[in-house]
């Protein structure tokens, strides 16, 4: 059983990540990249007994927990830390109007302070450590809160996050919806969720008491689509890619192909050789298969209930098993926009299959609908209607023949717009979610001479310096197309002009 977290301790424990994150234990980049490599490690020696926790939990796979949660987070505490140095420079302004001319002014990174990460069940790993890697190489401690839904991965990433930094930089928080509510009262410096919609909307109004800025990671009804233009000779490889995608994790994976728009010239293809690959991949699957089950009781009747309730032609290959939470994974054919399976995400081991004729049409209905998804999936091999899609449908990320890999991308942000969520983590991206850019200039005391005009008493003569000094070149008319860049006549005279400026300036013969 997962021990949950005294409610009146969770004050003190904040309290307590305020104080280490003051004592500047993090400050230099060699204390981050130590604890960082502290985490590999422990992750490191710790890969069997992941795997058998959250198998404990719902019967995840090994496999599953090995490559999608486990391999990816190897890859990202790699990659940040051989790049943490370089992030973490000031870099120096590139271009400086004339009137700062006489200045140095870097932008550098500094930690936000102490940050709440408040994580899901269905990777309850990688879901967890990715944002606390971005936070700690950044500089923050962190407030940590696991899904009491996987008890044993989160009592031994509990264990395995308070023994493996030599400071006490992550706090963790264990419980329900109580311990949840108690801990969203502290002000924190950044919060990030990830979850569902309605929970996300909670945790905003709880950060804005604080003016806490927030990172949501929520979810949606993935569309994927399937056009006329469509590779149909390696049509298995395709529908590979989308069944996988559907149903690994039972399908309790934000980023899951939810539903699938074919067009109606290889409706009847598609359905003949995803039956074949269904088959081939979970042929007579039960509860004892690798294969993982859905989380909990909750959201298996919630499941069968939308099985029960759907208009379309089921196909499986197994039967379902309450006692364990299992769901074999279903197609579901000929269905419609009104259909059961497409009010509201399914996050379940189903995919409802729409037969369409216009592209434009379709497009449409998917914004009419279920707008701004976390992913959208498109197989086609015509640019012209990649880009069409591209340009109608605002998403998270987008795959283009291929299915949910550009979430394992760390080298690229992952994130949501709209009602799939707002903000941006993975590798760099995290480290400046975590971090505040801050604008550091100096002037020297000898250019006094030349910044005494912006001081009153305000003068005709002073203006006129000042505008002279702040008037950039302008490279475009009135109407017309602006230019995309300047000819070069135009940057010779732009430059002679400012040449004279200065010179103008320095000698104190400026004419009015």
């Amino acid at each position: 059983m997962l021990e949950y977290t005294q409610v009146e301790e969770i004050g003190s424990l904040v309290d307590n990540a305020r104080q280490v994150f003051d004592s500047n234990v993090l400050l230099t980049v060699q204390n981050r990249l130590n604890q960082l490599r502290n985490l590999y490690y422990v992750l490191l020696d710790h890969q069997t007994q992941f795997e058998d926790a959250l198998s404990k939990d719902f019967n995840r796979s090994r496999f599953e927990t090995s490559r999608l949660e486990l391999a990816q987070l190897f890859g990202e505490i790699l990659y940040v830390m051989q790049h943490l140095e370089s992030w973490s420079k000031p870099q120096k302004v590139d271009y400086l109007p004339l009137s700062f001319g006489t200045t140095y002014s870097t932008v550098e990174k500094i930690p936000l302070g102490v940050i709440l990460i408040i994580a899901p069940f269905n990777y309850p790993i990688v879901l967890s450590l990715s944002p606390i890697i971005g936070a700690i190489a950044a500089g923050n401690t962190v407030v940590f809160k696991p899904s009491e839904l996987t008890p044993n991965c989160s009592t031994l990433l509990t264990e395995v996050l308070q023994s493996c930094f030599d400071y006490p930089i992550v706090s963790v928080v264990n419980g329900g919806i109580t311990e949840t509510q108690k801990l969203l009262e502290p002000k924190f410096d950044k919060i990030m969720f990830t979850g569902s919609g309605h929970v996300g909307k909670i945790v905003s109004k709880a950060a804005a008491e604080h003016l806490t800025p927030v990172i949501l990671e929520l979810g949606g009804k993935s569309p994927c689509f399937l056009t006329s233009n469509c590779k149909t000779t390696k049509i298995k490889a395709l529908l590979s890619r989308i069944i996988w995608s559907s149903f690994v994790n039972s399908g309790q994976t934000c980023v899951a192909v939810d539903y699938l728009l074919v067009h109606e010239s290889i409706y009847s293809t598609v359905v003949q050789e995803s039956t074949k690959i269904l088959k081939e991949f979970y042929c007579n699957i039960t509860e004892k298969s690798d294969f993982t089950h859905l989380i909990d009781r909750k959201s298996f009747k919630r499941t069968m209930t939308t099985l029960q309730r759907t208009k379309g032609k089921k196909i499986s290959f197994g039967v379902s098993h309450e006692d364990t939470n299992f769901i074999p994974p279903t197609l579901i054919c000929d269905v419609s926009w009104d259909d059961e399976t497409m009010q509201s995400e399914n996050f379940a081991p189903i995919l409802p299959i729409i037969k369409y004729s216009s592209l434009e049409d379709v497009v449409s209905e998917v914004k009419t609908k279920h707008d701004t998804p976390l992913a959208c999936y498109i197989f086609s091999e015509d640019p012209q209607e990649q880009r069409y899609i591209l340009n109608n449908l605002r998403s998270g990320g987008v795959c283009i023949n291929e299915t949910m890999m550009h979430v394992g991308l760390y080298t690229a942000p992952f994130g949501g717009i709209g009602d799939s969520g707002y903000g941006n983590y993975h590798g760099k991206w995290s480290f400046d979610s975590f971090s505040h850019s801050r604008t550091v200039l100096k002037q020297p005391l000898w250019a006094e001479f030349l910044i005494k005009a912006r001081y009153p008493p305000y003068t005709r003569k002073n203006r006129a310096t000042l505008e002279l000094l702040d008037k950039g070149v302008v490279w475009f008319d009135r109407s017309g197309n602006v230019p995309s860049r300047r000819s070069y006549l135009t940057k010779v005279i732009g430059y002679c002009g400012l040449m004279v400026t200065i010179a103008a300036a320095l000698i104190g013969k400026l004419v009015f």
